[in-house]
């Protein structure tokens, strides 16, 4: 159960933080993402296959080659008991002393190929031992092929040449102890590539899997942003008045100056956003906005240059609420902004970032008492969907918002307060 809870509260997390975003941010981020996630898959393949391909040369040649040449000199030693132990007359003795002969530099030159290769510190002292049996062995054959070629096989007893079988079948032994070291080896060398490779693949699936739970949470919101967009349009239509030929208009509810929606059409929004934030259980803040000492400003500078600055301040509020369920309304002499589906804490980043920027918009005020430029006073309060205390309540509303900006006044302006 504990856990659900902190399911929900990270996804609601994530959702409050891409609100923030309008939706084509949202698509560029989405896009962002993929092509992160792209780059990301490339660099992490380039730098596997060369470690795979290090990995295969490791297997192939440390491995696999040896053991092949191992085996090369065990099938050959066998052939040299066999034609030892042969009296067959009918093979010239020229056709056995080449065969013998051919069998030693087949060995000798795959032993010299083996262990030529890198060897560890615990491996080399055994291939030392094993180097004094093949050499012991390889020299009891050449001499058994000098005699034999000099027709003098014969002074070789039986003894002995049953003792020059018997190392040999020794060396092999020898050999074996070492191929099955080999093999073991291998099979080591094999296990840990396998699990490299697993590796590469689980690192690939991890990222794609990603990227998928990524692409859905910002297409939810990007759907959520468009699904608000068109019930948005449904009510601004169900609000607008219609003319006697039945043309519907929108001028009644959009004031001329800065471009914002005015009073009459935010009388009949915030009342819906109240029944939605009950109905659909969805937190939103309200923002109310008052321009410092504006009276003395217009009295100053005039009714156009004021006008001038409103259009300004304006243009800074929609550059802050892009959302599809942000809303800006003119109210006469102030400003009014409701940020749907948001938090307190990102209500007041907001609300900060605006009051900021307004200042930084360096617009001359001399008759400031506390600036040399314009400045806002802003009081913020927070409806959520269980405050019983503000359901439908729009008069308990205006009045808790009007008491945060009352304070930020007397609290020396230029600041927010949030109730």
């Amino acid at each position: 159960m504990e856990n659900d809870t902190s399911s929900q509260k990270e996804r609601e997390k994530t959702m409050n933080f891409l609100n923030r975003f309008t939706t084509v941010q949202k698509l560029y981020l989405l896009l962002g993402a993929s092509l992160l996630s792209l780059l990301l898959i490339i660099l992490i393949a380039f730098y596997n296959i060369k470690n795979i391909k290090k990995e295969l040369n490791i297997v192939y040649f440390t491995n696999l080659v040896p053991i092949k040449n191992l085996q090369i000199i065990q099938k050959h030693y066998l052939e040299e008991i066999i034609l030892l132990e042969n009296n067959n007359e009918a093979k010239s003795k020229n056709q056995k002393a080449k065969n013998i002969v051919q069998n030693l530099l087949t060995i000798n030159q795959k032993w010299s190929i083996y262990t030529k290769d890198h060897k560890r510190e615990n491996e080399l002292k055994y291939i030392s031992y094993a180097n004094k049996y093949i050499r012991s062995s390889n020299e009891m054959i050449s001499n058994y092929v000098g005699l034999f070629r000099n027709s003098q096989e014969n002074a070789l007893s039986f003894l002995e040449k049953r003792d020059v079988i018997k190392h040999i079948k020794n060396t092999i032994k020898v050999i074996e102890k070492i191929l099955t070291y080999e093999i073991k080896t291998a099979k080591i060398n094999n296990d840990k590539t396998t699990k490299n490779n697993y590796n590469i693949v689980s690192q690939f699936a991890i990222i794609i899997l990603l990227l998928f739970i990524l692409t859905i949470i910002i297409s939810i919101a990007i759907i959520r942003d468009i699904n608000f967009r068109k019930q948005t349009i449904i009510n601004l239509k169900d609000d607008q008045p219609e003319h006697s030929d039945g043309a519907l208009t929108t001028d009644s509810n959009i004031d001329e100056l800065t471009g914002l929606y005015n009073k009459h059409y935010f009388d009949t929004m915030f009342q819906k956003e109240l029944e939605r934030s009950n109905r659909s259980k969805v937190s939103f803040a309200f923002i109310m906005l008052d321009i410092d000492f504006f009276k003395q400003y217009n009295d100053i500078y005039g009714n156009d240059i004021a006008d001038q600055a409103l259009e300004k301040i304006a243009s800074v509020l929609i550059n802050n609420a892009k959302r599809a369920d942000d809303f800006i309304f003119r109210m006469g002499g102030k400003f009014a902004i409701i940020l749907g589906n948001v938090k307190q804490k990102t209500a007041q980043q907001k609300a900060n970032t605006i009051l900021k920027e307004i200042e930084n918009l360096k617009i001359e005020h001399s008759k400031s008492d506390i600036s040399s430029f314009i400045t806002s006073s802003i009081g913020v309060t927070l409806i959520e969907f269980n405050d019983q205390n503000n359901k439908n309540d729009k008069k308990k509303v205006l009045e808790k918002v009007n008491e945060s900006l009352n304070q930020a006044k007397e609290a020396g302006r230029n600041r927010v307060v949030i109730s």
